[in-house]
């Protein structure tokens, strides 16, 4: 940016005036030191900063009271204002220079033709006199009779030699030549100084457009900082309380159990919560695995009727040990043949989405209501080069609890998405992952004609029930 370019960065302090951030060329301590008073209301650092105004300023001076060529900008979500100057003497040199170089030779041009005119006065005014004639004659196409005129009437001195007479009718043509060759330069200045204008104006527009650039980007990483410090807070409340709560549970029924005679109750409650707090432990590791693409399956052929009954009929049992007494209903809607829906696929980790879906469905459910499980067959859409479609298992899990809340449902499927007080929000995230690497799908949507949710997963049949043949 030339010798006296500067781009430099400044905000408000608490009286109002400009801070310098950035460091100047001309001030060594200037960064958090160097002030510019409000009152300067000229100058390109109040006009970004505490004006707030976006402009391009060609009749101002800097802090150091020097002509500079400016360009001011706000950010907004900073409260930071930018110039981006150079002092004018730099920015017109070039221009400076060409003119007093031009005025001079104009000037030296003028005295040589004054000085000559006089001394060479009668020498010269009779060439020029031929010179038209022979214009004159030319522009009539009489080209033998202008040279013929030229021949005879211009009479030499009688002490003029055929040397002398070839000087003479060549300084004619010499000064027409340098004239010519004065204006194609002086052409050639201008052009060349316009390119230079234009040139000089660009280099501006695209400072100026990677400056908004800049901004543009900064505000983006603002934004994004802001969100990720939201999640990082929401999941420090979330992960302090979850752990906690059973924590002090634990160390609560620990220390009576000296107190009761029959412990059983006690250790059964000790045992309830540090399964919790083991569970909370797990989804912590699984979102790591998950977000570090470390989430391995280990799939087999299984029948995914079989489990998803056995994993009810254990949720049957638990129901009969919980604190609160619920009232709910199982309903199977299966098939009627058995083994027609194999999958290849992790076990484990069907089972811990299963349980998942299960265990929301009975967390809103609030005191009696019913769980429906439907599975059924269905297609993907996609066909092979035979015409034949891919085949999958539907299983839907629908509740009549109280469903989905608006304000979360755009965001279900998030990392810390949850309405309810006793949980983290991350098993439908965890869900959903393990069901996409497994090849399929899982959505969700609240009942239209009554009460509660439906969440439907999909997973691609097992080939011949052979684990390498499943995509």
């Amino acid at each position: 940016m030339g010798q006296t370019g500067k781009f430099y960065v400044a905000k408000r302090d608490k009286n109002g005036d400009a801070l310098l951030i950035s460091s100047l060329r001309f001030v060594s301590d200037a960064p958090l030191n160097f002030k510019v008073s409000k009152n300067e209301v000229h100058t390109p650092i109040i006009q970004a900063t505490i004006l707030k105004k976006e402009k391009i300023l060609t009749d101002t001076l800097d802090y150091r009271g020097e002509p500079v060529l400016a360009a001011t900008r706000y950010i907004d979500s900073a409260d930071w204002g930018i110039v981006l100057k150079i002092d004018q003497k730099e920015a017109f040199a070039s221009l400076d220079n060409l003119r007093y170089l031009i005025i001079s030779a104009v000037t030296i041009i003028s005295v040589l033709i004054v000085v000559s005119s006089i001394v060479v006065g009668k020498s010269v005014s009779k060439p020029i006199i031929k010179l038209r004639n022979a214009a004159k004659e030319i522009s009539n196409d009489n080209l033998d009779d202008a040279k013929l005129k030229e021949t005879d009437d211009y009479e030499l001195p009688s002490n003029c030699n055929i040397k002398e007479k070839n000087r003479r009718n060549d300084e004619i043509k010499d000064l027409a030549f340098q004239f010519d060759k004065m204006r194609q330069n002086m052409e050639y200045t201008n052009t060349h100084l316009q390119e230079i204008v234009k040139q000089k104006t660009k280099d501006l527009e695209i400072a100026i457009g990677d400056l908004s650039q800049k901004e543009k980007h900064l505000k983006a990483s603002n934004e994004k900082l802001y969100h990720l410090d939201k999640i990082k807070n929401e999941f420090i409340n979330i992960a302090a309380h979850e752990l906690r709560t059973p924590t002090q549970a634990i160390l609560a029924f620990a220390d009576l159990l000296e107190f009761y005679p029959d412990k059983q109750e006690v250790i059964v409650r000790i045992q309830r919560n540090a399964r919790r707090l083991n569970r909370l432990i797990s989804d912590i590791l699984d979102v790591t695995k998950i977000e570090s693409q470390r989430l391995i399956l280990r799939k087999e052929v299984l029948n995914i009727t079989d489990l998803i009954l056995s994993i009810a009929e254990e949720y049957k049992e638990q129901l009969k040990k919980l604190p609160v007494t619920k009232d709910i209903e199982f309903v199977y809607l299966f098939p009627k043949e058995k083994g027609v829906f194999l999958v290849c696929a992790d076990k484990e980790r069907m089972t811990q989405v299963i349980s998942n879906l299960l265990d929301n469905a009975v967390k809103f459910i609030e005191k009696t209501g019913s769980i429906y499980i439907t599975i059924r067959k269905g297609s993907n859409g996609e066909k092979d080069n035979k015409g034949n479609g891919d085949d999958e298992v539907i299983i839907d899990i629908k509740d009549t609890g109280t469903g989905i809340h608006d304000e979360i449902f755009p965001r279900l499927f998030t990392k810390f998405t949850t309405k309810s007080t006793t949980g983290t929000g991350l098993g439908l995230y965890i869900s959903k992952s393990i069901i996409e690497a497994h090849g399929g799908r899982i959505d969700a949507g609240n009942n239209k004609d009554e009460k509660g949710a439906t969440f439907t997963i999909s997973l691609p049949l097992s080939k011949k029930g052979n684990p390498n043949n499943l995509v």
